[in-house]
């Protein structure tokens, strides 16, 4: 709690005579001795008071014997709560008229500080310091703004200097940290840049890699989709033929290593054909076997062959014959189904596999292994004289818009030609689907409508 503490009136009563003020008395040229009694009778209260009090007592010698009772000050009471150097509060009762000298006075009777000063707390704009090199201790209590109340707080300049030392320490010292830690900041933002691009290197190369191997995978189906069509027409093909496909497969598989077990699989068997047609040419014929050897050997290579036959109507039928039988058999069983002799055989596929036997195609004699029908196989019945040649509209037929052919009671779609590379529907209403060189193409939607 803040002790209260009030000057003595004796104390604020008996003062020496202000010397500024006894020297302008002089300057206006009263004498020094009636000058000091004026100032010590009233108090210093100012110049004009004393020059009143001289006049009285020149006027009235009486008055020199009794001097001025002290005035009581003029104003208002005013409170003033001092914080002191150590922390401790203490609280005075002046007048608003009386000076910051009389408080600084008073606070030295409290605090141990030799020289001091009095500040106003707060913010810069309201912030005052009072005393030393500060505003003057003449200001009263009213100039100070410290009425009715107020609080001043007791600033050592000694504290002072340390305390600004310290703060400026503890500055330098938060300025190191501060470099410190912008340095580790540094560090850590550098460490995962780096990190962020060892990880996209590490993407990028694993994304090459899945690149690569994704065309090789490519390359080694194509590569080995070609020579299973080989494989296929191996018994057909010359040493020469089948020693240039095995040398195609080897520089694949040198040029990667990691080439499919199928690739190295087709490479063998075109290998091992490969020489046999090689050494077939310079061998001796070798002598007859028995007619008992023969016929054995022929019981063993004879086994079952299923083919499936699409005859000209579209119809399908499944045959079964030796292996060891030719093409000739097959067709001479299709030539019922068929009507007449008049046609070839078809192996349907892509022009790498495809193949036609019979008329201007392979001969019939071409065994059915080396058509590759076995163990099994499909044909098309090709009929000769459709072949390369497109039908003319039936006589008496006419074109009529297709929803008007539906009206008069007829919507046919025209029946697919088979020109060898492209067949054509007869259709009105939307052109006929290609069908594959000699089959029959896919008529026509809302084709030639029949008059009813």
């Amino acid at each position: 709690m803040a002790e209260r503490l009030v000057l003595p009136t004796s104390q604020r009563a008996s003062q020496p005579p202000d010397p500024e003020m006894l020297a302008a008395l002089i300057d206006f040229g009263f004498g020094e001795e009636e000058s000091t009694a004026a100032l010590v009778a009233t108090g210093n209260r100012n110049v004009d008071v004393a020059i009143e009090r001289i006049i009285a007592v020149r006027d009235n010698p009486s008055l020199a014997a009794a001097p001025e009772p002290a005035p009581q000050p003029a104003g208002v009471p005013c409170e003033i709560r001092v914080r002191l150097a150590d922390g401790k509060n203490v609280s005075g009762s002046f007048t608003s008229v009386q000076d910051l000298a009389a408080v600084h006075a008073w606070v030295a009777t409290q605090e141990s500080a030799v020289t001091f000063t009095l500040v106003v707390p707060g913010p810069p704009s309201v912030r005052r310091d009072f005393g030393g090199a500060g505003e003057p201790l003449s200001l009263t209590l009213q100039e100070a703004n410290l009425v009715p109340n107020g609080q001043l707080i007791v600033q050592d300049p000694a504290r002072v200097v340390a305390a600004a030392a310290a703060a400026s320490a503890a500055q330098d010292a938060d300025r190191i940290k501060s470099s410190f830690n912008n340095q580790a900041r540094d560090e850590a933002q550098l460490k995962m840049t780096e990190e962020r691009a060892k990880k996209a290197r590490e993407q990028k190369r694993l994304d090459k890699l899945a690149q690569d191997k994704a065309k090789l995978a490519l390359a080694e189906d194509k590569i080995t989709r070609k020579y299973q069509t080989v494989v296929r027409k191996v018994k057909t093909l010359e040493a020469e033929e089948l020693a240039a496909a095995v040398a195609d497969i080897e520089a694949f598989l040198k040029a990667n290593p990691g080439g499919c077990d199928q690739l190295r699989t087709i490479r063998e068997e075109l290998l091992a054909a490969s020489t046999g047609a090689a050494a077939a040419p310079a061998a001796a014929p070798a002598p007859a076997p028995a007619a008992g050897g023969a016929a054995a050997a022929g019981a063993a290579a004879a086994g079952p062959c299923q083919i499936r036959v699409r005859l000209d109507g579209g119809q399908q039928v499944v045959h079964s014959l030796p292996s060891t039988d030719t093409v000739q058999e097959l067709h001479a069983w299709v030539e019922p189904q068929h009507g007449s002799a008049d046609f070839s055989l078809l192996i349907p596929g892509p022009p790498s596999i495809r193949r036609e036997f019979g008329g201007a195609g392979e001969p019939l004699s071409t065994t059915l292994v080396a058509a590759g029908l076995v163990p099994n196989g499909s044909v098309t019945v090709q009929a000769l004289a459709k072949k390369d040649k497109v039908s003319t509209a039936p006589e008496g037929a006419e074109f009529v818009p297709r929803m008007q052919g539906v009206a008069r009671g007829g919507m046919m779609g025209g029946r697919g030609m088979g020109p060898p590379g492209m067949a054509m529907g007869m259709g009105m209403g939307m052109q006929g689907m290609p069908g594959m060189p000699g089959m029959p193409g896919m008529g026509g939607r809302g084709g030639m409508g029949g008059k009813p």
